[in-house]
Parts: structure tokens; C-alpha cells; sequence
């Protein structure tokens, strides 16, 4: 392989792990010797003709697609405690590929959609539809959790965002096994007037659930009111993050939180080119508004 096609390739694998490329890998890196800069992952990549353990994915690959479900390989080795866990990065596209096929994507490229935030858009995503699909939601969930464990996202107790987030945080609960709190945007006004339910000590670790994000400012509320209430906030998870606004100069961004999430409008595109969806016009439309929302704005109204 060439080594200006490499070095995309190593970028490719540094942008799936949220890292960035090392300059200069192996013993001249600087900062690591590592392919990828990553605070918390020693990141290699090596090309072969053939890896040993493709053919094994390759034979699994063939079996899971009968099932229609996703390949997860976890080499095991004798005497040796814990496993490898194997996936492929390409499959994480198949998230973008099932908010489409349940019409969790919706355009509107005239009449244009008013975001929570009150900004226009030609383009909006309905995540809290995803409840009322069982495989989908089967599917996008396990995608979380593996998402978490990739990550090394540490935390103690899940909490659900009023009110789309409410159910998302408890289907991760239930899978891991960790206890789940919610947040109203606002106390409730009667009884012990808590804006916090559930059971929590003070200092716990806490990551935020959330169906998706825009600019992220409707997260601002929950994140201060679960840091009044003594718990310690770091993290935000969504399933669809917008991803089209600058997030240093968003109020999120001073409270110093990371934004996780499983898919883009990047991704939605990447599957509306591979599957021929829209004509070009309304894909480069798409782009110009990705690319630069408030020039979009300002010729579209």
C-alpha cells in the first residue's frame, strides 16, 4: 500500500477511536509510540495480505448474516484470564443504516424543521421511535454498551434525561447491571419537590443518557442540577449527535463534559450515497448545511 493510502488508512482507525494520527509512529513518536494518540488506548495498525484471525471472522461473518445478526468474536486463550473482543468498524454504519429504514430520519429540504435549540433545519432525527422497535432497539443498545466498555467510560450510576432519554437509560441499565436515576428539566412543584429520582450518594460517577444531542444546551439543566445534588458528571451519552455546531463555544462545553455518541448526519450521508436515497442536489444540499449551518441559514432563511 502506497504510503499516502496508509496514512488514511491510520487516520481512518485514529477518527473511529476519537484519537488522532501519530506523526511519527514506532520509536520516533513523540508523544507515544503508538500508531494513534488516544489518552486512554495503545493503538496499532498493521497490514498484512491476509490476518490470521480474518478467515475466522470471514467463516463467522457467513453465520451471523443467516441470523442477521451482528459478528462479535472474543479470543480466548488457554490459562490466560479475560478475552480479545473482535468486531468490525463497518458495522457500526448499520446504526445509520436502521434509523433510516425505521424513519428516525426525516427531510424537509422547503418547509424547514425547528430544532429544541430554535434553529432551522433541513434535516431532523426522531430517536424516541426507536423504542417501538424491538430488533432495532435490541441492536443499538448492545452498540452502547459496547461502545461503553471500548471507551473505557467509568461510571456508577446511568441517568435518563426528561423525557427521551428516560428509556434508553433503562435499557442500559438492565443490561449492565448498574443502578439508573432520572433528571427533570425542572423540579416537579409538589411533594419533596426533587428535580432528581431515584437513589444516589454524593461523589458518584454519573454518565447522562440521551436520545440525541443538537448543540447539546438542553443537557446544560441536567448536568447542573445533578452536580448541585453532589454527583460528579464527565460524561454524556446520545444515540444521534448533530454534530454540525461548534461544541467549544456551546455552554456544554464550559462545564467540561465529552459528548459520546454512536452516529452522525455524516454517517446518515456516507448510507444515503451508498444506497442511491437522494439525488445529488438534495445530498449536496445536505452537505453545504453540515458543512456550515449558518451560511445555510442565511441563503435559506
Amino acid at each position: 500500500m502506497p504510503d499516502k493510502a496508509w496514512k488514511k488508512r491510520e487516520r481512518d482507525v485514529a477518527n473511529y477511536f476519537n484519537g488522532k494520527r501519530t506523526p511519527l509512529s514506532g520509536g520516533n513518536g513523540k508523544v507515544t509510540r503508538a500508531d494513534v494518540i488516544h489518552d486512554n488506548l495503545f493503538i496499532e495498525c498493521k497490514l498484512r495480505a491476509k490476518h490470521t484471525a480474518v478467515s475466522l471472522w470471514d467463516d463467522t461473518a457467513k453465520l451471523a448474516k443467516d441470523e442477521g445478526k451482528t459478528p462479535v468474536i472474543a479470543l480466548c486463550e488457554k490459562n490466560r484470564p479475560g478475552f480479545w473482543i473482535m468486531v468490525h468498524s463497518e458495522d457500526l454504519k448499520k446504526i445509520a443504516e436502521k434509523l433510516i429504514d425505521i424513519g428516525s430520519v426525516q427531510f424537509s429540504l422547503k418547509k424547514h424543521f425547528i430544532l429544541t435549540s430554535g434553529l432551522k433545519s433541513p434535516v431532523y432525527v426522531d430517536c424516541r421511535k426507536i423504542i417501538s422497535f424491538i430488533n432495532e432497539r435490541e441492536f443499538i443498545m448492545n452498540e452502547a454498551v459496547r461502545y461503553f466498555e471500548k471507551n473505557n467510560i467509568k461510571f456508577d450510576l446511568i441517568a435518563g434525561g426528561e423525557t427521551a432519554g428516560i428509556p434508553y437509560a433503562a435499557f442500559i441499565s438492565e443490561k449492565i447491571k448498574k443502578p439508573m436515576i432520572y433528571v427533570r428539566k425542572k423540579s416537579k412543584g409538589f411533594g419533596k419537590n426533587q428535580q432528581i429520582e431515584g437513589a444516589f450518594r454524593e461523589n458518584q460517577k454519573v454518565i447522562l443518557v440521551e436520545d440525541l444531542a443538537t448543540d447539546g444546551g438542553s443537557k446544560v439543566i441536567f448536568v447542573e442540577a445533578m452536580r448541585k445534588s453532589g454527583l460528579l458528571v464527565k460524561d454524556i451519552f446520545v444515540i444521534f449527535y448533530y454534530d454540525v455546531f461548534n461544541f467549544k463555544e456551546s455552554k456544554l462545553s464550559k462545564l467540561n463534559v465529552k459528548m459520546h455518541s454512536l452516529c452522525t448526519w455524516k454517517d446518515i450521508i456516507t448510507v444515503m450515497e451508498k444506497r442511491n436515497l437522494f439525488n445529488n442536489n438534495d445530498i449536496n444540499n445536505l452537505k453545504n448545511f453540515l458543512s456550515d449551518p449558518d451560511g445555510w441559514r442565511s441563503k435559506n432563511g
